[in-house]
């Protein structure tokens, strides 16, 4: 019922709006007037729609006069008020770089104290310092920037009365309204974070930031009549100014339930957005959890003839051709490597990771071949598996080879040989940064407690934490773990 109000409304208007039978080009020319001069790139403006003429510039338009509780006799003062709120928001050259000079200074504080960044961001916007005021109009950044500070800093009633103080500065910004609901959120207050939202949608009705940020705060509380009384407002607004909140609708559908109406949202959305390449992901993980594997593969093939170098669209085919082709005990994975040799087109930066992902997917074919045919060795199976590792090594970045050395020392883990694994990952350990080595370390403790080493284990994570104990909370739980497994409660409390 709502789901298919909504969605049906929102479809149905927005195709009447584009005329039938009218090709792509036709469609964007009744949303937008082109104006083209000679050698100039063309200005877009925006037109009025003669259909929903109260409608078509609804933000323009708003005026607090329609709002609850402001009387309709107020309406031109209003209307004034909210022009001039509007002009703010459109900021000089000067302007801009003013608070571009303040955000380099005020980066600096903050780097110095939480506090002297503080201080330097009020005297910013006091004018008794003639020499560092801020123009008005930036005003409300600036008090974004203090509301951020306070609720780092835990002072939670100053951070609200700064982000309120930014909404009133400048109520058509969006920014302030999903900072202090996010605040209100993590709070617990959720009937304040509504207040928010709600106030904040009647300055910007179709802002996508906060339009998305209200469904998704409405169906954690499991409110999705209101989350779907807030999608059936794109119904007068065209698809290439609101796919992405009717993409958050379509997986909102997905989660309750409704297959069939995500499937048509993400159809005619794909439709009319084909360059996008998280669309065909979407679509294909909805048909791979709740429809047909084929019919995934064939949404994710279409994908990548429009996209051919969008690499996560491959990597989700090498899954849906892998898990195909182990179904079928096709072990030596022809589906999946017809999708690999078209993976050559993918981006250079990708193409390692390409070859690591066949491994890891050569590795898995070679097990299960081994447990369906126990006479095969399981050695020469993982042939095929050490030659995409090596290829995997000559086409990664110096800085990231470190974590191709590791999964090839898990896989040599896989079939018993020790040796090679601890050299793999002594040879990661040698190339890692530093940031990165603890989790060197922790493949290497767990290679030792395999082997029943459990005192050298105790020591690569001893040393794991005095190297990253404050920056990686993995090693302090690794450790736990392990005296937990060796029976040492004490010890790991």
């Amino acid at each position: 019922g709502e789901a298919r109000d909504w969605a049906a409304d929102v479809m149905d208007n927005q195709t009447k709006g584009r005329g039938k039978g009218r090709g792509r080009a036709n469609t964007m020319e009744r949303d937008i007037h082109v104006d083209k001069k000679p050698g100039k790139r063309s200005n877009l403006k925006q037109t009025r729609d003669r259909k929903h003429p109260q409608q078509s510039n609804h933000d323009a338009n708003y005026s607090k006069a329609s709002r609850p509780g402001i009387s309709t006799t107020l309406g031109a003062g209003v209307r004034a008020d909210d022009d001039a709120k509007r002009g703010e928001f459109t900021e000089s050259p000067a302007e801009r770089q003013a608070f571009k000079e303040f955000g380099r200074n005020f980066r600096q504080k903050e780097n110095i104290s939480l506090e002297a960044a503080r201080k330097y961001a009020l005297a910013c916007l006091s004018a008794t310092n003639p020499d560092l005021y801020l123009p008005p109009s930036t005003h409300w950044r600036v008090y974004l920037d203090v509301a951020d500070i306070a609720k780092r800093s835990n002072q939670l009633d100053d951070a609200r009365s700064h982000y309120r103080r930014s909404c009133e500065l400048q109520p058509y910004a969006s920014q302030g309204w999903l900072e202090h609901s996010k605040l209100e959120e993590e709070c617990g207050n959720l009937s304040k974070c509504a207040n928010i939202l709600e106030e904040g949608l009647q300055y910007c009705s179709l802002n996508e930031s906060l339009l998305i940020r209200a469904v998704k705060f409405y169906e954690r509380i499991g409110d999705l009549r209101h989350a779907r009384q807030l999608l059936a407002r794109l119904k007068h607004s065209s698809v290439e100014k609101s796919w992405k909140t009717m993409l958050e609708g379509a997986l909102l559908e997905a989660r309750a339930g409704k297959y069939k109406m995500a499937r048509e949202l993400l159809k005619y959305i794909t439709f009319h957005v084909p360059w996008y390449g998280p669309l065909y992901l979407a679509h294909a993980k909805l048909e791979r959890d709740y429809g047909s594997p084929e019919e995934a593969y064939l949404i994710v093939d279409k994908g990548l003839k429009e996209l051919p170098r969008y690499g996560p669209l491959y990597f989700q085919a090498f899954r849906l051709c892998e898990k195909e082709d182990l179904s079928n005990e096709d072990f030596h994975l022809p589906r999946t490597m017809a999708i690999v040799s078209r993976a050559e087109s993918i981006s250079k930066e990708l193409l390692w990771k390409v070859h690591l992902e066949v491994a890891q997917i050569q590795e898995r074919a070679a097990i299960k071949a081994v447990e369906c045919n126990p006479t095969w060795n399981l050695s020469s199976e993982l042939d095929s598996a050490r030659k995409s590792y090596a290829k995997a090594i000559m086409l990664c970045p110096p800085n990231l080879t470190w974590k191709v050395w590791l999964a090839s020392g898990r896989t040599n883990v896989s079939w018993d040989n020790i040796d090679e694994a601890r050299a793999l990952f002594l040879r990661a350990y040698d190339c890692v940064s530093e940031k990165s080595k603890s989790t060197v370390l922790l493949e290497c403790a767990r290679l030792e407690e395999f082997c029943g080493d459990v005192e050298l284990a105790r020591s690569i994570l001893c040393k794991a934490r005095n190297e990253s104990g404050k920056n990686d909370w993995k090693v302090w739980l690794s450790s736990v773990n392990l005296e937990s497994r060796c029976g040492h409660r004490e010890r790991a409390i």
